[in-house]
């Protein structure tokens, strides 16, 4: 495949959250939530990429409740045959979020939820496979983290039922792959002006954990 190029959002953003929704004609809109301009300003604002009837980004929906920068997690989920989109935790310009809340897409309306147990910016989630609950992982705080904790998509109720990673990791990615969430990290480490490149991949699923590290 090949890349292509988009056009710009409309307000210049870093560190945000993305979710991508399928719509019924099988063309997708990507979502984007929150974010930092690089200065001073933290959003609250909604971008949404419409591929057809043409190429471009608009704001159809309202603000999330407050500022989110410092990549909150978010993901798509369909809860009573309504599809949603979760974003949870992030950093308001003054201090790290626990506070989550989600989109309702039809109603264009958003619900505060119970929030996690710990306050987290820069940190990653996925969905479980059954669609049942929403992991999220890592990012920090006044520390960095390496805990994980689930959202009962069914009751809005959070869990620590859920292993903690090997190691803490903040400003990392997080994909479902083969039913298992997969976390990624690249580290950069300068000794004795050589790079060395960590990639650190750990799988979680109910039933093991694997760690693969490699030095290149």
């Amino acid at each position: 495949g090949n890349w292509i190029e988009l056009p710009d959002m409309n307000s210049k953003r870093g560190r945000y959250a993305g979710a991508v929704v399928t719509e019924k004609s099988g063309l997708p809109r990507i979502f984007v939530f929150g974010g930092f301009d690089g200065s001073s300003t933290y959003y609250d604002t909604i971008e949404v990429y419409h591929q057809a009837p043409y190429s471009s980004w608009t704001n159809p929906y309202p603000a999330m409740s407050t500022n989110r920068g410092s990549s909150p997690a978010a993901c798509y989920a369909k809860v009573n045959n309504e599809p949603r989109i979760y974003v949870c935790g992030g950093y308001n310009g003054t201090h790290y979020l626990s506070s989550c809340e989600y989109l309702s897409i039809p109603t264009k309306t958003w619900y505060n939820i119970p929030s996690m147990s710990t306050a987290r910016g820069f940190a990653a989630g996925v969905l479980f496979p059954d669609g049942s609950s929403f992991a999220v992982c890592g990012g920090r705080t006044s520390a960095f983290l390496s805990s994980c904790e689930k959202l009962s998509l069914a009751n809005h109720t959070w869990s620590s039922n859920i292993s903690s990673m090997f190691r803490t990791r903040e400003a990392f990615a997080a994909v479902l792959y083969n039913g298992k969430m997969v976390v990624m990290t690249v580290d950069y480490q300068i000794i004795i002006q050589q790079i060395l490149v960590l990639e650190v991949v750990q799988v979680y699923n109910q039933l093991y954990l694997l760690q693969k590290i490699q030095t290149i």
